[in-house]
């Protein structure tokens, strides 16, 4: 499910980029599991116990399973 194409745009700072790039992951995990309810500011706290990172490896694994 693709929710929006969004355009090329440059950074200022590596900060911006990360805070970006916790912002993409984010809403795409929140669209696989959105029992873990991560944002931005959560980000590394949700993913500091391995839980969600576990959730997407079975995923993927139980996915493959079928190509």
């Amino acid at each position: 499910m693709l929710k929006e194409t969004r355009s090329y745009r440059p950074f200022k700072s590596s900060e911006e980029y990360l805070y970006a790039m916790k912002e993409d992951l984010a809403e795409w995990l929140n669209m696989l599991y959105p029992e873990l309810d991560i944002n931005v500011e959560n980000f590394m706290d949700r993913l500091d116990t391995g839980i969600a990172l576990c959730k997407v490896c079975a995923l993927a694994l139980a996915s493959s399973a079928y190509i």
